[in-house]
């Protein structure tokens, strides 16, 4: 399986939104990379350090596909604390 495949593989097909809990800046910023690309992404919660959602969010790309795939409500980010 390439490696960019892992994300959206692993998450199941269901009602309920997936949780996607304490990723690194660099797992967040793959995730929305790939996620941006699949039709029918599941919706996922993505629970995070907030440095660690700042780091990814850094990169003007990463932050323009997580914002796409808010906007699309696909993806809800949070911090953990």
């Amino acid at each position: 399986m390439a490696k960019q495949h892992i994300f959206t593989q692993m998450i199941p097909e269901r009602e309920e939104p997936a949780l996607y809990i304490n990723p690194r800046s660099e797992q967040i910023a793959a995730f929305a990379e790939e996620a941006i690309t699949v039709e029918d992404q599941p919706k996922v919660r993505l629970l995070a350090d907030s440095d660690e959602i700042k780091d990814a969010l850094y990169s003007f790309l990463t932050a323009s596909k997580i914002a796409e795939l808010i906007h699309r409500e696909q993806l809800s980010l949070r911090t953990l604390t």
